[in-house]
């Protein structure tokens, strides 16, 4: 269970990625500094070996006897050499200031000066000196190396760089250079480096596991606090219910993926108690709706069948249990095409359609509606617009916003109906002077079952369902629906669907 969680799979990650970079960056850096201190040894050698190469000539034998050694030497010029100096002199008896100098240094004192620096210097240099005929001329005694073994040639008046080692085992690293009359080897033994590079890797060696383990530590502890939060939703989503979708989990203060993902979390838990919300409201509605309907049908029913009636009595009762049906019917149909746009199935036949004449149709139908509650109805305004619809629900939607403004009007009332063209949308407005809709109801009118006047929409034949259909319709056709109204002054629809 352990090796499967994503904690610990973050912190192996997390540690290789980092032991990994430790890897490389030791590889690069003993790299470097190898390649670094051997150019800065090479440059040592190539210096000195110049120096040399400058300053010793061997001529006819002329010898010098030194710790018990004999070598044949002389110095480049015979002459005496004049050397510029600068000495710290007194001017007066508050002043000193530097004076330049000029002494002049016999050949043999110059000579001694360079020998003394050159040949017995306490240095770890490597020097031998020997002729062109292989007669060794020097050969340094401080590291005590009997003989010397390389490989490769040396090229005239060349610096060559070359690698050997003695009986001893010890690589050196050389400086080889040839001219008309010696040649001459610079050495410097490489175990110094070694070393140097030895401890570095030693070090290396050292970081690298210590790194894996406090990696792995921190990267487990990062791990666990940052995935801390989803354990804390894992909790929650267990928790939560139909019963108790009010539970929210407490919001991150950083707004990071983690707060990110909280928000969303519970706003799919907003949305999803809404929904159970309407579907337990929408039960209770609709078994309400279907109740009354059937009541009245049984009752009907029940009272035929226990007393004797006459043919126009019986004509009259099944009349009334018609108008029952047929209302549980536009119920019922109401709801499947309320379900199947929930569904997302909705049949849309989209066409172009001039609306002025479906709007037209429309105004000549009112008017026999209208007739039963002696309600006039006018056609302001009638432009020609022409949209991308579906005939049969747009003459459903304007039908059902005519017959509600007819339904709930007064004796004598009035209905105004207008078509226009409004930029890129054909708006249509049905407004009515009946009884007008509370300010406090106007943003729930389009809900499912929802009546302002529940006694009188049932007297009317109404449902509640009829503008929540009308509302679909129009949303169908991306278009928008809004409403205006004062209690006891009247209603004011207005449509606009985009033009084709």
């Amino acid at each position: 269970m352990l090796f499967k969680s994503i904690r610990f799979r973050l912190a192996i990650t997390y540690a290789t990625i980092l032991i990994l970079s430790f890897i490389i960056f030791g590889m690069i850096s003993y790299l470097s500094i190898s390649s670094i201190l051997l150019d800065n040894l090479d440059s040592s050698l190539k210096a000195e070996i110049n120096w040399i190469k400058n300053n010793i000539t061997p001529i006819d034998k002329k010898k010098r006897t030194n710790r018990n050694k004999t070598f044949v030497f002389t110095p480049q010029k015979k002459e005496p050499v004049k050397v510029k100096s600068r000495k710290l002199k007194k001017i007066d008896s508050t002043k000193l200031a530097f004076v330049d100098t000029i002494e002049t240094i016999e050949p043999d004192e110059t000579w001694n000066k360079i020998y003394e620096h050159l040949l017995w210097n306490s240095k770890n240099n490597f020097i031998h000196i020997s002729d062109l005929t292989g007669e060794e001329i020097y050969k340094s005694e401080n590291l005590k190396l009997d003989s010397l073994y390389y490989t490769g040639e040396i090229e005239l008046n060349k610096t060559n760089f070359l690698w050997s080692s003695n009986l001893q085992s010890k690589s050196m690293r050389l400086a080889a250079t040839k001219t008309d009359r010696m040649n001459i080897l610079v050495g410097y033994p490489f175990e110094e480096i070694s070393s140097i590079l030895n401890d570095l890797f030693s070090v290396l060696i050292m970081i690298i596991p210590v790194s894996f383990v406090i990696s792995i530590l921190a990267g487990w502890f990062l791990a666990r606090k940052s995935l801390k939060p989803v354990d804390q939703i894992a909790r929650t989503a267990r928790e939560i219910s139909s019963f108790n979708l009010n539970k929210r989990i407490p919001p991150n203060e950083i707004d990071d993926e983690i707060g990110r993902l909280i928000t969303t979390f519970n706003e799919m838990i907003d949305r999803l108690q809404k929904s159970f919300e309407q579907t337990k409201q929408f039960s209770v509605n609709a078994s309400h709706e279907l109740r009354t309907p059937l009541t009245i049908l049984r009752g009907e029913i029940e009272i035929a069948l226990k007393s004797n009636k006459s043919s126009e009595e019986y004509v009259a009762t099944l009349q009334s249990l018609l108008d029952e049906v047929v209302r549980m019917s536009s119920i019922i149909d109401s709801l499947f095409t309320l379900t199947k746009s929930d569904a997302g199935q909705t049949d849309l036949h989209l066409e172009t359609i001039s609306l002025d004449n479906l709007i037209m149709e429309l105004y000549e139908d009112s008017e026999h509606l209208a007739k039963k509650k002696n309600v006039t109805v006018l056609l302001n305004r009638l432009d020609e617009v022409k949209v991308n619809g579906d005939k049969v629900k747009l003459r459903q939607l304007f039908l059902n916003l005519i017959d509600n403004a007819i339904k709930y009007n007064l004796e004598s009332g009035k209905v105004e109906i207008a078509l226009e063209k409004d930029h890129h949308f054909a708006k249509v407005t049905i407004s009515d002077n009946g009884i007008g809709i509370p300010q406090e109801s106007l943003t729930k009118i389009f809900e499912r079952f929802y009546r302002v006047d529940k006694a009188r929409s049932r007297e009317a034949g109404g449902s509640g369902l009829g503008l929540s259909i009308s509302k679909w319709i129009v949303d169908l056709h991306k278009g928008s629906i809004d409403v205006e109204s004062d209690t006891g002054k009247g209603t004011k629809f207005t449509v606009k669907i985009p033009i084709a």
